[in-house]
C-alpha cells in the first residue's frame, strides 16, 4: 500500500524535471519570431522575479528556522568546499528563474505561435542584422528591431531573405504578423 504513493511521488518528480526541458526543446525547435508586449514583459520580469525571490526567501527562512538544518547545510558544504557553497548559493536563484521561465514563458510563446489571432502590422527600425551562430541553420539571421513609438529593442531570428536582410541596417521596415494577448508573432518582413 505504501509503494503506490512513493511511485506517484517519483513520477511527479520526473515530470516536474523533464517538462521544462521538453518545453524548452520544443521552444528552440520552433523558434517563434515573437515580439513581446507589456503584458509579457510584466510577466517575465516582475512576476517571475517576484516568484523567484519569494521561493529563495522561503528557503532561507526555512533554513534559519528549522533546527539542525543550518548545521546540516554547512556540514554538507564543508565536505564539498567553500567555493561550491557560494557558487550554489548564487546559482540557485538563476536556475530557479530559468526553470520558471521554461514552465511559464516558453509555453506562452508557443501558444502565440500556434493560436494566431488578429492581423497585426507595425513599423519598426531595423537597427542591426547579423548572421546567427553556427548552432542554427545557415539561412538564419538575427535581427534587432527598435519600436518607433516606445524605442524598445526586440531581437528575433529570421530564416528567409538572409542576404537581403544582412545589407539592411538602420532602415524602416514593416513587420506583419498575428497579434496574441502577450505579444506579436512576425510572419513577414516588408522593406
Amino acid at each position: 500500500m505504501t509503494k503506490k504513493p512513493v511511485i506517484l511521488i517519483i513520477i511527479a518528480f520526473i515530470v516536474m524535471m523533464l517538462a521544462p526541458v521538453g518545453l524548452y526543446e520544443w521552444y528552440t525547435s520552433i523558434d517563434p519570431s515573437f515580439i513581446p508586449n507589456r503584458f509579457y514583459d510584466f510577466l517575465s520580469s516582475w512576476v517571475l522575479g517576484f516568484i523567484t525571490i519569494s521561493l529563495v526567501c522561503a528557503f532561507l527562512f526555512h533554513l534559519i528556522k528549522t533546527p539542525n538544518a543550518k548545521e546540516e547545510f554547512n556540514t554538507h558544504f564543508d565536505q564539498e568546499g567553500v567555493i561550491l557553497k557560494y557558487l550554489s548559493i548564487i546559482m540557485i536563484p538563476i536556475l530557479l528563474y530559468a526553470y520558471l521561465w521554461a514552465v511559464i514563458c516558453a509555453p506562452i510563446q508557443l501558444w502565440a505561435h500556434y493560436h494566431l489571432g488578429d492581423y497585426w502590422s507595425e513599423e519598426y527600425t531595423l537597427v542591426e542584422s547579423e548572421a546567427c551562430y553556427s548552432d542554427y541553420e545557415p539561412n538564419c539571421v538575427r535581427l534587432l528591431f527598435e519600436d518607433t513609438s516606445t524605442n524598445k529593442q526586440h531581437t528575433i531570428r529570421w530564416y528567409l531573405d538572409k542576404h537581403k536582410l544582412l545589407k539592411l541596417k538602420n532602415t524602416k521596415v514593416n513587420l506583419v504578423g498575428e497579434k496574441s494577448y502577450f505579444g506579436y508573432v512576425v510572419t513577414e518582413i516588408q522593406w
